[in-house]
């Protein structure tokens, strides 16, 4: 939520958070940060962090508008502000080709300022970049599919559908990028991912961002030490070791 926002509907943005919704910095206006000089850029995440504390609101991660990041960012970000980063993204191959020929202007443009890397050759997980943990979005988002392609609702529902099910078998992330302006024609897509979700065995962990961020700085710790004497595993109480073909006197 841009920090413009944010300020000018401050209990508005409490009483979400009173509900467990999850709010993250998205610049103070709603600009391209691509196109915006060091000094500037810094401004706008000075000023959203300022109006997300004076409202009350918590905040851990950011997006840029447009996914308008580059690495320059990082050193205009206010120290020890954000703990995430989802400003990457990942274009799954699962719209129809038919449909990809009735692209529109919409979706094309979308497609030059999100800069997404095939899902074919990169992995949806998190990763570490300095201080922050990146969470990939994937696309298409629900603008690219409702306006760039003119699926409708339908087809939101079928190409998340397809995509929840890549990353499922991958054993990799989801990170559902959508516009709140749209959440009416997203809602069949939604309730169907989270049904197909709940049912799913191995299970799958539905969150927010932030507990995202938190498990994967969290796991970045983890290591494994191999002597004579056996395996002694470095983990947080929380962590789940798996063993394959071997026998232990330890409990389990």
């Amino acid at each position: 939520t841009p920090g413009r926002i944010v300020a000018q509907n401050a209990g508005f943005c409490r009483d979400l958070q009173a509900r467990g919704v999850e709010l993250a910095v998205h610049g103070y206006d709603h600009v391209d940060f691509t196109g915006l000089a060091p000094e500037e850029s810094r401004r706008q995440f000075e000023r959203a962090v300022r109006a997300f504390q004076s409202a009350g609101v918590k905040f851990d991660g950011f997006r840029c508008p447009y996914l308008s990041y580059t690495d320059s960012i990082l050193s205009t970000l206010p120290p020890g502000a954000f703990r995430y980063s989802s400003n990457k993204a990942l274009a799954w191959d699962v719209v129809p080709p038919e449909a990809l020929e009735q692209a529109t202007t919409v979706f094309e443009e979308l497609s030059h300022f999100y800069h997404a890397e095939p899902a074919s050759v990169r992995v949806a997980t998190p990763h570490l970049m300095p201080d922050l943990v990146e969470i990939p979005a994937s696309l298409p988002d629900d603008i690219q599919i409702y306006d760039g392609l003119k699926l409708g609702a339908q087809g939101v529902q079928r190409v998340w559908t397809e995509i929840f099910e890549q990353t499922y078998q991958r054993g990799e992330l989801f990170t559902i990028l959508f516009h709140p302006e749209l959440y009416e024609h997203c809602a069949p897509a939604f309730e169907s991912i989270l049904r197909q979700a709940r049912e799913r065995q191995p299970a799958v962990w539905v969150t927010q961002l932030r507990d995202v961020g938190v498990w994967w700085q969290e796991k970045a710790g983890f290591s494994v030490h191999i002597s004579q004497n056996g395996l002694e595993f470095g983990c947080s109480p929380r962590a789940t070791i798996l063993l394959r073909g071997v026998e232990t006197g330890a409990p389990t």
